[in-house]
């Protein structure tokens, strides 16, 4: 006498943890595409980030300006502060400025290194070279 397999065995099971992962990625498909034809704008950075990613040069620039945002009460001096990094590429000087809040330091942000990641065709491509700045901050801003 021979055992046949039962209807709740492993091809079962496969199955069913084939159709979860089918549904999510339709989910998340729908999601992106809703959350893309109502602000295609908010993809911007991430796509740039992307682009970057596989394409930009490394170099390493000063932060020259800062545009303090408070943040919290308005009556405690609390601050964010938002970066513009100046760098130098291709024989010339460009600028960026952040996407994400730095919190006040110690020091003065204005004359401190930081990070940057170009466009080597377009130097004006430009963005500070962070994991939050370069995929925190444009996941955030993709989301309604």
């Amino acid at each position: 006498m021979q055992i046949e397999n039962s209807p709740g065995g492993p091809a079962r099971k496969r199955n069913s943890q084939q159709t979860s992962i089918i549904v999510l990625a339709l989910v998340f498909s729908c999601l992106v595409s809703f959350i893309f034809l109502f602000d295609p704008n908010g993809f911007k950075p991430l796509l740039t980030s992307l682009r970057l990613q596989f394409s930009g040069a490394a170099t390493t620039g000063i932060v020259s300006e800062t545009e303090a945002i408070r943040r919290g009460n308005p009556a405690l001096e609390l601050f964010n502060y938002k970066l513009t990094v100046e760098f130098e590429a291709d024989g010339g000087t460009y600028h960026t400025t952040s996407l994400a809040y730095y919190p006040a330091a110690d020091m003065d942000w204005v004359g401190q290194p930081m990070a940057v990641i170009y466009d080597p065709q377009d130097p004006r491509t430009a963005m500070i070279d962070t994991f939050n700045e370069r995929w925190m901050a444009p996941l955030t801003e993709a989301l309604p």
